[in-house]
């Protein structure tokens, strides 16, 4: 089949001339250089030609769509036409910059690509689609996530003109599950925190380990941004996470209390023990490239804690089913709602998107001078928690 690049390059010659691309879809080549695309058909022992268009404004693929269409609708014999497949690379390079991509693409890739996408768009009929998700109805996040990228490549497809219209529009979550209530993330009351302080003891946690566990309370941050912290985006009192390492794709700023600086000098004091008995046995080229990959060295060897190594701890204690990592999250926010602070300065310590968007245009401040008085209280309550039930950090206030 001729690509844009291989009809880019025909030239004109004296007479017109046709060139074919697919089956019924051919090429006219003018002695001007006016290029169209003809759909050529058979009709009582004659031979008919339609213009489906001019390139380069339709392109090679959208012009096989419209022979495959016009052959539908001329009753012919039927001919490929665009697949699911081919709709799923338009969506990858329109994707593409997405931060979750690489996850998105491989879900839509196992569930959808690998059984249906060899199937012609416009043969896809609703209750065929509703019968195939309806096989994960006992995961709904995964149905739920399916349909939506199903529909919106259905919209890619009419946005490209390779479908008249998307028949999956009005196809619901609720149709598929009607009494679906979603469930909350396991979370505990902060009155519960000592207790889980306390399995830091039981387990005789590394210091690493410890301070991992108040930094992650304390800061709220979700455990993929709280596992990608470096020590550059601590200036003075303020951690400040750029855009590149937020879900939300925002700029997000923590108030650091005097009490959790400390606690970083004593993180990064203990890494520069590992350094120097990493120098004792590795060349200093070995050293410098195991520097470069390292942020908090919360983990051993060097390498940063990764973002599911809070979820492992938790299920090998008692609060297996009862807390995730991301509950953490949950635990501060409700504590700062018990002590009064204001909903905005919440929702903005958790580096949450509230509002309409009309609002939103006028609010340019994230309540940094309101958190600092609320963050430093939720301290003090953390280290009370803690000190409670565990050996307190001896340098944590000195």
């Amino acid at each position: 089949m001729l690509t844009s690049k291989g009809i880019a390059k025909l030239q004109p010659k004296s007479k017109r001339y046709t060139v074919k691309i697919d089956k019924s879809l051919y090429l006219r080549v003018t002695s001007t250089g006016f290029k169209s695309f003809v759909f050529r058909y058979c009709s009582y022992g004659k031979v008919k030609d339609i213009t489906l268009g001019t390139f380069p404004d339709m392109s090679p693929q959208l012009a096989i769509q419209a022979a495959h269409i016009k052959r539908q609708d001329l009753e012919l014999k039927p001919s490929k036409g665009v697949t699911l497949s081919f709709i799923f690379s338009i969506w990858k390079r329109q994707k593409k910059g997405l931060k979750c991509f690489q996850s998105e693409k491989r879900r839509i890739k196992n569930h959808l690509i690998l059984q249906l996408g060899k199937q012609e768009i416009d043969k896809f009929s609703i209750p065929q689609i509703y019968q195939y998700l309806l096989s994960f109805k006992n995961t709904p996040q995964t149905l739920r996530f399916l349909l939506m990228r199903f529909k919106e490549m259905m919209s890619i497809a009419v946005r490209f003109g390779y479908l008249k219209y998307n028949p999956f529009t009005e196809l619901k979550f609720k149709d598929f599950v009607p009494n679906y209530k979603p469930k909350r993330r396991p979370s505990i009351p902060a009155s519960k925190l000592s207790e889980l302080f306390n399995e830091l003891n039981i387990q005789k946690a590394p210091n690493w380990l410890r301070y991992y566990m108040l930094f992650c309370v304390y800061t709220l941050l979700r455990p993929k941004e709280a596992s990608r912290v470096k020590r550059c985006f601590v200036v003075d009192d303020v951690l400040t996470l750029p855009e590149s390492e937020m879900k939300e794709g925002n700029e997000h700023r923590i108030p650091l209390c005097p009490e959790v600086i400390r606690l970083l000098e004593l993180v990064k004091a203990e890494a520069m023990l590992k350094v120097q008995k990493y120098n004792a046995r590795l060349r200093k080229d070995q050293t410098k490239k195991r520097l470069g990959r390292f942020t908090w060295s919360f983990g051993h060897h060097l390498q940063p804690i990764g973002k599911q190594y809070m979820a492992k701890w938790i299920r090998g204690t008692s609060f297996c089913g009862k807390l995730c990592a991301h509950g953490f999250r949950s635990i501060g926010r409700d504590w700062l709602k018990d002590a009064g602070v204001a909903y905005e300065v919440c929702e903005d310590a958790l580096s949450h998107v509230v509002g309409t968007q009309a609002s939103r245009r006028y609010i340019s401040t994230d309540y940094l001078k309101s958190r600092i008085p609320a963050m430093q209280k939720w301290w003090n309550y953390i280290y009370a928690a803690y000190c409670a039930t565990c050996a307190p950090i001896p340098d944590l206030t000195t």
